[in-house]
């Protein structure tokens, strides 16, 4: 076949074999092969030889939307949540904890005379000096707060899948949280022996809370 690329040069193009289906087979009618080369290449197939698509690779249904992220999300959370398992272990070092930090975090509000109990007190001296001031029954109180506190924490990190690195933190953060949530307890007794008002002193506290919370956590659950 010969095409003209301009007055004097001709060249040879060799067309390929085209299939046309039956609904084309008007095209060399309305489109002669034997055209003048233009701009565009010869071999760009025209717009009514473009592919049409087929049902494998056509557009999806309206009828059927792709999942959104958060229906994938909720599906995620609430299968957690149904595989959830308790673990024993953690619910006895916990509870043990908290029988025994909950009596001494409770002496400083019974030594600054925040509270006092009608029942079950008890109190603790050497050599005339008052040690320990709690109940009898703090230690089951704390502990019992223990375990509904530590076992939220863990559903919630499995469910929200926190990082492995807020889920463990190190010893030492441990202790200090610890040493931070005691002074926060003692802080509390002593801002209200020295008669600083209500308000001021739970402000106070939840300002020191939300900034040990941001250090020593931090996770979203």
């Amino acid at each position: 076949l010969m095409a003209w690329t301009g007055p004097t040069k001709p060249c040879r193009i060799v067309l390929p074999k085209l299939n046309v289906h039956h609904h084309h087979l008007n095209y060399h009618h309305q489109n002669p092969p034997f055209l003048p080369l233009r701009s565009q290449s010869f071999f760009e197939p025209p717009a009514k030889l473009q592919h049409r698509p087929t049902v494998a690779n056509a557009s999806p249904s309206p009828s059927s939307p792709p999942p959104s992220s958060s229906s994938s999300s909720l599906t995620s959370w609430t299968s957690r949540l149904a595989s959830y398992k308790p673990n024993g272990r953690l619910v006895v070092i916990m509870f043990i904890a908290g029988a025994l930090l909950g009596p001494f975090l409770d002496n400083y509000h019974g030594q600054f005379d925040t509270l006092r109990y009608s029942k079950g007190a008890f109190e603790l001296q050497m050599q005339g000096m008052s040690i320990l001031k709690s109940a009898y029954w703090v230690p089951f109180l704390f502990g019992v707060a223990g375990v509904l506190i530590s076992q939220l924490y863990d559903l919630f990190d499995k469910v929200l899948d926190t990082e492995m690195t807020k889920r463990k933190p190190t010893p030492w953060k441990i202790l200090y949280g610890i040493s931070a949530f005691a002074a926060q307890y003692y802080l509390s007794g002593y801002l209200d022996k020295m008669g600083i008002d209500t308000p001021v002193i739970h402000l106070t506290l939840a300002v020191l809370a939300l900034v040990g919370f941001r250090y020593f956590d931090g996770s979203i659950a």
